[in-house]
């Protein structure tokens, strides 16, 4: 789809490329039923496996990627990019997205905790299998669950996607705006496809997309008081983002 839209807005070369046979050679036929086999490439390998000179001829000028999950790095999107910059882009090539910006806050909700974790049941004590629990994001649509914010969001990373930086943990405080039990924080991420362009995974916005927001139970619910500050930290690596009190 990103490739055929590039040549419906006037690119007279696209490579794009797809690691699964199925869909690769579906994808092919696709852009052949819609008439732009000619402008369009279409190679059945991860772009970190393509090589300029062996796959296509010259390094590429425009880098459009749509790799984020509801997490956003579950899909190793950083890993790509770097690549990219790295082995397939010309100096100076234009990014689209060319960064992101990460939002979080503490929410309430017994729903979402009771979907993940368990006490009883029947009577019995099943409380061990809590330690199979899930410890990194659940996607969840937000406006579809019942939950409360308890803290103001609050804005976490901020990423260029040219100056990808390493690993990295940072101290942050969200502020109580309502009294309750955080039983999760929950985050999402505003994409920056150009200098006036944006495309957010935020809830509650008119119209739902594919991502969700991205959902991370605690341990231990933390207990929010109003007009208090709660201490955390953030952390993120290549392929992910967490939180810990």
């Amino acid at each position: 789809l990103l490739a055929m839209m590039a040549v419906r807005h006037g690119a007279t070369k696209v490579i794009t490329c797809e690691e699964v046979p199925m869909i690769a050679a579906k994808a092919t036929e696709i852009i052949k039923a819609n008439g732009m086999a000619e402008q369009i490439q279409l190679i059945n390998k991860l772009s970190t496996h393509l090589e300029v000179g062996k796959d296509f001829p010259e390094r590429a000028d425009i880098l459009v990627t749509e790799i984020f999950d509801d997490g956003l790095l579950g899909e190793r999107a950083f890993l790509a990019i770097e690549h990219a910059i790295k082995h397939l882009l010309k100096p100076n090539a234009q990014l689209i997205p060319a960064g992101v910006r990460v939002t979080a806050v503490c929410i309430e909700s017994k729903e979402i905790y009771a979907n993940h974790r368990v006490d009883e049941a029947a009577g019995f004590d099943v409380s061990a299998f809590n330690q199979l629990r899930v410890d990194n994001y659940i996607g969840y649509h937000l406006s579809k669950m019942n939950y409360r914010a308890l803290s103001a969001p609050k804005s976490v990373f901020t990423f260029d996607f040219k100056k990808i930086p390493g690993n990295e943990s940072i101290p942050i405080e969200f502020e109580g705006i309502e009294a309750g039990q955080c039983h999760a924080i929950a985050y999402w991420f505003e994409l920056q496809l150009d200098a006036t362009t944006t495309v957010s995974t935020a809830p509650h916005l008119p119209n739902l997309s594919c991502w969700r927001q991205a959902v991370q139970i605690l341990e231990i619910p933390q207990d929010i008081v109003k007009g208090r500050r709660v201490a955390m930290t953030a952390h993120h690596d290549a392929e992910g983002i967490w939180f810990t009190p």
